[in-house]
C-alpha cells in the first residue's frame, strides 16, 4: 500500500477523466441497485412470516433466499467485469479482456445458504435477549439488508480484484469515494480518509457496511481515481458544516483482515462489535490489536499529503512508500513476478521523495 501527493500524480486528459466518471459512478448505482433488489427478496420472505425455532423450516427458507438471490451476485460481477474492460481500453489503447467471472456461490467461503440461515441465529439471540418477537422481527430484516448489501459490495470488491491483478499495465488501484449514492450526501470519514493511497493490484479494496466506494485501475501514465476524489473531496469540505467537519477530522481508520470478508475499514478506537471506546487514541485498539501496531491514518495526516509544501508531502509520503516496496520485494523474494513493475516504480518515486524531502 503506498501514496503520493497530487503534484506527482500524472497529468490526465479530460476527455479520459469524464468518460471514466461515467463508467464507474454507473457501476456503483448499478451495486446500489442490485443490493436493494437482493435486501427486498431476503426482507419479503422475512415479512412472510416464518417459524424460527423449526430447522427444516429454516433450511428450506435460507435455500430458497439463496436461490433467488444468487442472480444478482453474478450480475453484479458480470457488471464489474464489463465496466473494467472499457476502463482498462480507455487507460490502455488495447483490448484488455479481465478475468473470468469469479465463483459467487460462497463470497464469504461459506455457502449462501448457510449465510442465510444465520438470521434464524439472530432472532433466536434476540429473543433470548428480551426482544418480542415483533422486535425480533424487524432486526432480522435490518440484519438481512446489510448482509445483502455486503453481499453484492463483495462480488463487484472480489471481481475487480481478479481483473486488475491479472493486468500487467496496471500497477495498482486507488479507492474512489461516491458521496452521491450515501443517504447523507456525504462519504463516511473511512472512505475519506482512505482515499488518498493507491494500492497494489493484487490487494483486495477493503471495505465497511454500506459502502459505496469502488476500486479504479492505475497506470505508469494515468490516475484518473486521484483527479476525480480530488472534485468530489473539496465538494464535500466546503459544504461540511461544523459538527461535519469535526466528525471528520476526528476519524481514524485501519485495515482488518475479517475471517469471512477479507480486508475490512475499521473505526480506531471501536471493539469487534463496533461499540465505541473512549481510550486515548493512542492506547486505542481496533479488536484486540493496538492501533499503534496497525498504523492509522487521519485527516489532518491526509491533508500533509496534499500540503502545498513539495517538501512536507515528501517527508510524509516517503516512510510509506518505503514500507510498501520492502512488502513488494518481499513477495518477489517468494517468487511472485508480477511485482516487477510496482517495484520500479517505488524505487523511482523514493527517490524522487527522497531528493524533495532533503530541499
Amino acid at each position: 500500500m503506498a501514496e503520493y501527493s497530487g503534484q506527482a500524480a500524472p497529468a490526465e486528459n479530460p476527455g479520459i477523466i469524464a468518460r471514466l466518471l461515467s463508467l464507474y459512478t454507473a457501476l456503483a448505482a448499478v451495486r446500489v441497485n442490485l443490493g436493494a433488489q437482493a435486501a427486498s427478496s431476503a426482507t419479503s420472505k422475512i415479512l412472510e412470516g416464518a417459524d424460527w425455532r423449526d430447522e427444516d423450516t429454516v433450511t428450506e427458507w435460507a435455500s430458497e433466499v439463496a436461490t433467488i438471490t444468487a442472480p444478482i451476485w453474478r450480475a453484479m460481477a458480470d457488471a464489474t467485469r464489463a465496466t473494467n474492460r472499457k476502463a482498462l481500453s480507455e487507460l490502455t489503447g488495447k483490448s484488455l479482456d479481465p478475468a473470468r467471472r469469479i465463483a459467487t456461490d460462497q463470497l464469504r467461503g461459506v455457502p449462501d445458504a448457510v449465510l442465510w440461515g444465520r438470521m434464524a441465529d439472530y432472532y433466536r439471540y434476540e429473543i433470548s435477549t428480551g426482544a418480542t418477537p415483533e422486535r425480533a422481527q424487524a432486526l432480522v430484516v435490518q440484519r438481512a439488508e446489510i448482509v445483502a448489501d455486503t453481499q453484492t459490495t463483495l462480488a463487484m470488491r472480489n471481481q475487480a480484484g481478479d481483473d486488475l491483478a491479472k493486468q500487467k499495465d496496471v500497477i495498482g488501484w486507488r479507492r474512489v469515494i461516491h458521496p452521491e449514492l450515501s443517504e447523507s450526501g456525504a462519504s463516511c470519514g473511512l472512505c475519506i480518509v482512505a482515499s488518498d493511497r493507491w494500492y497494489s493490484r493484487g490487494d483486495l479494496m477493503p471495505i465497511h457496511a454500506r459502502c459505496n466506494c469502488l476500486p479504479m485501475p492505475i497506470t505508469r501514465e494515468h490516475d484518473p481515481g486521484f483527479r476525480i476524489n480530488q472534485d468530489d473531496l473539496n465538494t464535500l469540505y466546503a459544504a461540511a458544516g461544523s459538527n461535519t467537519a469535526r466528525d471528520l477530522k476526528a476519524t481514524r481508520f485501519a485495515v482488518k483482515q475479517h475471517g469471512e470478508l477479507g480486508p475490512v475499514l475499521v473505526k480506531v478506537g471501536t471493539t469487534d462489535k463496533g461499540q465505541v471506546k473512549t481510550a486515548p487514541v493512542a492506547e486505542a485498539r481496533v479488536g484486540k490489536q493496538r492501533t499503534a501496531d496497525l498504523g492509522f491514518r487521519t485527516i489532518k495526516d491526509y491533508a500533509k499529503t496534499q500540503s502545498v509544501s513539495p517538501k512536507i508531502r515528501a517527508q510524509q509520503q516517503l516512510p510509506a512508500m518505503i514500507e510498501s516496496l520492502a512488502r513488494l520485494e518481499a513477495r518477489k523474494a517468494d517468487g511472485d513476478s508480477a511485482v516487477n513493475a510496482p517495484i520500479a516504480f517505488h524505487r523511482k518515486r523514493i527517490t524522487e521523495l527522497r531528493r524533495l524531502a532533503a530541499g
